[in-house]
């Protein structure tokens, strides 16, 4: 124990949604664990370690399973029977892996989860491990949300201005995507609320100053600590000059393919426009709306 103690502060287990817009924000928070002197195991499934790379020479990464180790979650099958089977298959292997590291004399002290698995925090409880909720949206993004899980918002919103303490009156173009029209969608959204009240803590992607009131209000129902921004200190204070991986990146992500491919591209009459769809759910509506987009404003 003397040992352990001269090393490290507590060890930490950090479980993310298996998408890189949560897995990297989840990687860099384990960086600023580390660099607070403790030490930090990120857990990705077996279909996520081979079809991405984790960089890190600071954060551990260990791999659990989701039941779906060959083709990966949510490709299979519908969102509510993937996430069944998630709960199902990896909470049974995340309690492997705390055992292993307890058999390793590393016990893990806490787990920070991704909100988006609340299964985790109720298997925390039923083991009696201290348990964080963790975030990747904004703080006005996740209050909102707040809002609607807890009655005080209806889903459709009917009337407009919406008004929410801590936020400006809100109309309908200034509301998050949430998927209000896909029933499966909007449940899976709003059971990151279902049992966070008993989260040790919230931790929120934002800094206080950037929205101090919303956090503010948002702090009265919750335990909220803001932890952002969650990117590489280079792109911030630059205090680890060195430090400027995201993290986890696909196997293929090599730059210069793209980098290339525009160059090839003649600057004038037309222009290429490059975009992206990131969404996990119906992402053929989110390419449609794009090209509308793109059609009216080039």
């Amino acid at each position: 124990m003397e040992n352990r103690e001269k090393q490290y502060k507590a060890h930490v287990l950090a479980i993310p949604f298996q998408t890189a817009g949560h897995i990297n924000p989840m990687l860099q928070l384990c960086n600023k664990l580390v660099r607070k002197g403790l030490k930090a195991t990120l857990a990705v499934t077996k279909h996520t370690s081979k079809v991405r790379c984790p960089k890190s020479d600071k954060v551990q990464i260990d791999i659990i399973s989701d039941g779906y180790d060959e083709g990966g979650f949510f490709i299979v099958d519908p969102v509510p029977v993937s996430m069944a089977r998630f709960k199902e298959v990896g909470s049974q292997s995340i309690l492997e892996l705390l055992k292993k590291y307890e058999s390793l004399g590393t016990p893990i002290d806490f787990i920070i989860y991704d909100s988006q698995l609340p299964f985790v925090l109720d298997l925390c409880k039923e083991i009696g491990l201290p348990a964080v909720a963790s975030f990747t949206h904004q703080c006005g993004v996740n209050y909102i949300m707040h809002q609607f899980t807890h009655g005080k918002l209806t889903n459709p919103v009917t009337e407009f201005p919406v008004l929410i303490p801590g936020l400006p009156p809100l109309e309908h173009q200034d509301l998050p995507y949430f998927g209000s029209n896909i029933p499966y969608q909007f449940a899976h959204i709003c059971t990151q609320f279902s049992n966070v009240n008993q989260a040790d803590y919230v931790l929120v992607n934002t800094f206080y100053e950037l929205e101090k009131e919303v956090v503010d209000e948002f702090s009265k129902h919750l335990p909220v600590l803001t932890v952002g921004p969650t990117v590489p200190t280079f792109y911030l204070d630059r205090r680890v000059v060195d430090d400027k991986e995201y993290g986890i990146a696909p196997a293929d992500n090599d730059p210069s393919i793209c980098l290339n491919w525009l160059n090839s591209k003649p600057a004038r009459p037309s222009r290429p426009m490059d975009s992206a769809i990131g969404s996990t759910f119906e992402r053929g509506c989110g390419v449609h709306s794009l090209t509308l987009w793109l059609e009216l404003n080039t």
